[in-house]
């Protein structure tokens, strides 16, 4: 069998991820479902073109001078699936052989042929658009809403004590969104598992190191299930709990693998730092104003620590291509220094020099998202003492325009920000959660990255965390909140009209 050299470069082309909020996880999707990152695919499938795609073909079946990657053959430009006959040297080969729409560029033959699902918005909202192995698939949902931007508190989750961050992710493969929470002051992460109605099951309680306080979930050791990995503050280390669960309502996870760190961590996210497919780590160390690297090995073990400067008490950290390289570059809220601080990455693990922006008073949490709608990743700050939020808008080579700061009301104290188009419009939206005003504000994107106020939530009990996702599958994205001091998840579920 023939073996190639395979280039960083290539392999970066291949498995690129995008932005992954810290602390948070997709759902991963099927066969011919978009993607920006290798975990949007389950099972064996990867994201290539922004497509999840088989990964079918071995060394032979490719022509001299290409290789076999993940199961697509590759030279240095590009990579396709090889469909030439026997002794064809090209996969160019200009026969419509298999209607994949994106092999050849030549499947004209083909009839309704897309290479995404995007390709195959039809401009109708209560249809799921799909694209499956180049066919284009329409299907009207059962239930289908258009948000005005509103939300209704639909129940309170309790005995979760002191619940610190929340974040979404489908943890038994069902396809319905769960809310994962790490329970402070305990040594407990807790799993609430959707119910598909805006309902969740009660938490099911897993032991972590004491003080967990920031759950990251994706597919660690890939396996196609989510694992969960979280910070413990009062250890000063990274907990990983790799799931073991058997399928839907059947929840396990693995004794814990604990990862000890230097300094203080605290907010944490992963993707794929250095091109091989595999989840790797960066954790906020606030005390020796670094992020701190571990670099995944792909079975669920990480490697060494290694850390690169941030600003002064950085404590949240973003992953995001912030300047178009495929590479995935870091962004940390520095919360004594005031700043955004942006470390480009190189593609091999590493990061290099950090760049400063100035934002308001304490930033403590961050969310990268195109928010004007250019193709270029912008940055969202909640700032804790400042009471407000910052918007950096992206110029795409990892520099940004001065912030522009959205008042969340007067002692405040903003921790936690989720993005979402919640009325309707096209345009990203914002959500503040406010842990001494007890409340969750609304900002509605109005066009060219600038908002304006939505409403105001009233939630007691000092929330602490915010997600956002559609929790009962009417198309309208619903909030997450988890509350502090009421010990609780609270769901409020996005208004509008429905078909």
């Amino acid at each position: 069998m023939r073996t190639f050299g395979i280039l960083t470069a290539l392999k970066l082309a291949v498995f690129a991820l995008y932005a992954l909020p810290g602390c948070g996880s997709d759902t991963p999707g099927a066969e011919g479902s978009e993607c920006v990152r290798a975990m949007d695919c389950e099972g064996a499938l990867i994201c290539f073109q922004g497509v999840c795609r088989r990964a079918d073909c071995l060394d032979l079946d490719c022509p001299t001078g290409w290789a076999c990657v993940a199961g697509l053959c590759c030279n240095r430009e590009k990579c396709c699936g090889f469909e030439g006959p026997a002794g064809d040297p090209s996969c160019d080969n200009g026969a419509d052989d298999d209607c994949d729409g994106w092999t050849d560029g030549d499947d004209s033959g083909c009839s309704n042929v897309c290479m995404k699902d995007s390709d195959c918005d039809d401009g109708d909202h209560c249809t799921d658009d799909r694209c499956q192995q180049g066919n284009c698939v329409n299907e009207t949902v059962s239930q289908c809403c258009t948000g005005d931007g509103s939300f209704a508190e639909f129940a309170s989750f309790p005995d979760v004590d002191d619940p610190a961050y929340v974040q979404r992710g489908d943890l038994d493969g069902d396809g319905v969104m769960d809310l994962i929470v790490a329970i402070d002051n305990t040594a407990e992460v807790g799993v609430l598992l959707g119910l598909g109605n805006g309902s969740f099951a009660a938490a099911a309680k897993f032991s972590t190191g004491n003080n967990p306080i920031c759950p990251f979930v994706a597919d660690l050791n890939g396996d196609g299930r989510q694992d969960i990995a979280v910070v413990i503050t009062g250890t000063k280390e990274i907990d990983v709990l790799l799931n073991t669960g058997t399928g839907p309502g059947h929840l396990l996870f693995a004794p814990l693998v604990a990862y000890q760190m230097s300094g203080e961590p605290y907010g944490m996210t992963g993707g794929d730092l250095d091109g091989d497919g595999d989840v790797d780590l960066v954790a906020a160390d606030s005390k020796q104003h670094q992020i701190v690297v571990l670099l995944g090995a792909g079975d669920g073990s990480f490697g060494q620590a290694a850390g690169y400067e941030a600003g002064d008490g950085p404590h949240w950290v973003v992953l995001a291509d912030l300047n178009g390289d495929s590479a995935l570059d870091a962004a940390s809220a520095d919360y004594n220094g005031n700043t955004v601080s942006v470390m480009l990455g190189r593609g091999d693990g590493s990061f290099g020099a950090r760049s400063a922006n100035s934002v308001d008073a304490g930033p403590r949490y961050l969310v990268a998202a195109d928010l004007n709608g250019d193709g270029v990743l912008d940055l969202i700050s909640a700032n804790k003492e400042a009471g407000n939020a910052s918007v950096l808008m992206g110029h795409g080579d990892g520099s940004f325009d001065d912030a522009l700061h959205y008042g969340t009301g007067i002692d405040s104290e903003p921790r936690a920000l989720a993005v979402g188009d919640f009325n309707g419009d096209g345009k990203p939206d914002f959500a503040v959660a406010c842990y001494l005003s007890e409340s969750v504000s609304l900002y509605s994107g109005i066009g060219d990255g600038f908002f304006a106020p939505l409403g105001q939530l009233a939630c007691p009990g000092h929330p602490d965390g915010i997600a956002s996702a559609d929790f009962n599958a009417d198309r309208i994205p619903d909030l997450a909140v988890s509350c502090s001091t009421s010990n609780d998840v609270k769901v409020f579920l996005g208004q509008g009209v429905c078909e």
